[in-house]
This record gives C-alpha cells, structure tokens and sequence, in this order.
C-alpha cells in the first residue's frame, strides 16, 4: 500500500515540476517570492485534479496537502537562499541546486507515506472511479501495474533530458551549443525515443534488442562522431547516460 501511494505522489509531483512548470515560472521562482508561490498554486492544481481519477478520501486528501506545503516549504527556502550572500558560491552550481531541491521534495514525500503508513487503516487507499477502472478492465490493466508504468514514462522524457542539460551542459562542445532550437528539441525528442524503446526492450527480457538502438542513432551521427572527437566524447556521455537512466527509472519503478 505505502508503495502504491507513493507511486502516485511521484507521479503528480513529477507532473506538476518538470511538465507543468514552464521556464518563465522556473525564472519567476529565483527572482521573487511571488514565483514560488504561484508555483506552489500550480502544484496544489495538479493534486486536487488527481481527485478526478481517484475516488475522494479524507487520509489521501490529507497526504496531497501535506505534500503540497513541503513543496512550498522547500521552494521558499530555496529562495531565500539564493538571496542570502553566504549561499552565493553554492547557487553558482546548478547541478548541486537541483539534486538537492529534487532529493529534498523526494524525501518530503516519503515521510508523508511514511506518517500515513504508522498512522493510517490498513485498507486499499487507492479506488478509481468507474469509468477509469472499466477503461483499464478493456486493457486488462491493473491500476497500480498503470500507474508505475506513466511514472515510468514520465521520468525518462522531460525529467531526463532536464537532468542531462544540468549535468552535462558543460562537456557540451561548441558547435553544439550553437545549434538552434529545434535542432536542440530534435536532439530532445531522440533521445526520449531512444530512452521508451529501452525500457520496453527491458519489460519483454529482449536485452540484445539495445544494441540495435545504439548503433542506429550511431549510423545517424556517423559523420560528426568520426571527425569531431570533442562531439564523439560528448555524444558517448549523452547514450551512456540515457542507457543509465533509463535502466535506473525501471529498476527503481518495478
């Protein structure tokens, strides 16, 4: 059960910071406290709107309040952080920043589950309602199997190649950093299929399968890999990393 829930609160808050958050409340967020709080607003949204899916339960409905205070908590210390001098060096690291802020709300929410888990009926948390549970009955889906499978397909999209950009920005070579905006979101969208194929190769036990992958995206960038040593490095670190995090989302969700 405490795995069931915590399943779902990952999902909305996954949905809620890296989906629904766009890059102009990402920058409000550092500039002023209205940011956080208009943030923190959104995420509360995203939570209350769960209750369209899931039939309404006092103890859940606590849980998503409580999650959605930490988040703002975590955000407003956050802020006032990166307005304090003594924190200046460490905001100078954005790699730093964002594991921290992702490890703090992570945490947060598993000392939620955790006070419903000690405090909580030992009863299911989790019913669909109807329409959703006959939906899933067409498919002979399972709710809890539909749940960690749409947490795992959000976690290697956007949050990956998020990740990547903060921690791998700077290996970026220049040529690179120059391409415009769609080349960048062709690079994006790649890499996301790149990352959906691994992991349903890896549901079906069908390993051999990642090789073929790898050595079609290879063919596709023959030519810069063969004459850009700096780009061949920079492309080596980017496949490897999404092999990586796409095994390490499956590992994690099933």
């Amino acid at each position: 059960m405490g795995i069931l829930i915590i399943t779902v609160m990952i999902t909305l808050h996954i949905l809620a910071d890296f989906y629904l958050q766009t890059e102009k409340i990402a920058r409000n967020k550092v500039l002023s406290f209205k940011g956080v709080s208009v943030h923190s607003l959104q995420y509360g949204i995203v939570y209350a709107l769960a209750f369209i899916f899931v039939r309404f339960n006092p103890l859940l409905l606590l849980c998503f309040i409580l999650a959605v205070i930490a988040h703002f908590l975590v955000d407003s210390l956050k802020y006032w952080m990166s307005n304090r001098s003594e924190f200046k060096g460490f905001f100078g690291k954005p790699a730093l920043i964002f594991l921290a802020d992702q490890l703090l709300h992570i945490v947060s929410l598993l000392l939620i589950v955790l006070l419903y888990e000690k405090a909580g009926p030992q009863e299911p948390l989790l019913y669909l309602y109807g329409i959703w549970s006959e939906l899933l009955g067409v498919l002979n889906l399972k709710p809890a199997f539909a749940i960690s499978w749409l947490l795992l397909i959000l976690l290697i999209l956007k949050p990956a190649n998020i990740t990547f950009g903060v921690f791998f920005s700077t290996f970026k070579p220049e040529e690179e950093a120059k391409r415009d905006e769609k080349q960048q979101k062709t690079g994006a969208i790649i890499g996301s299929l790149e990352r959906i194929l691994i992991v349903f190769f890896i549901s079906i036990n069908q390993y051999s399968a990642l090789g073929f992958i790898l050595t079609a995206k290879s063919i596709a960038r023959y030519d810069a890999i063969a004459k850009d040593r700096m780009f061949a490095e920079y492309y080596l670190i980017g496949t490897l990393v999404s092999v990586v995090f796409s095994v390490a989302a499956y590992t994690l969700v099933f």
